[in-house]
């Protein structure tokens, strides 16, 4: 926990204009953050019944998780090739869970 983590494969990106990139224009972008969190969530009971005969199977599923806090997002321009960034706190975004996450070693 507390390592620094780099997202380089983005899938979509949403600008100061209100406007959504996606495609090759959001596989420039950079999503920079701190591992700050690793568990797993409560456990799910899955249960597979059958009203005829006696089949009934029951199990249980916990997912792990790593909670990632954005320090930033880099957004490169087109025409320019120079990098905007913006800080997370400005836009309100405290957290996100990433899923299957490995911690860097």
């Amino acid at each position: 926990m507390g390592g620094k983590i780099t997202f380089e494969d983005v899938l979509a990106v949403g600008t100061d204009e209100k406007q959504l990139l996606t495609g090759p224009d959001a596989a420039k972008a950079k999503v920079v953050g701190k591992i700050i969190a690793q568990g797993r969530h409560p456990k799910i009971t899955v249960l597979k019944f059958k009203t005829c005969g006696q089949y009934k199977i029951s199990r249980g599923h916990r997912q792990n998780y790593t909670a990632v806090q954005v320090s930033g997002i880099e957004l490169y321009e087109l025409q320019s090739g120079a990098g905007s960034a913006w800080s997370p706190s400005e836009k309100g975004i405290a957290l996100w869970h990433i899923r299957r996450v490995a911690a860097p070693p």
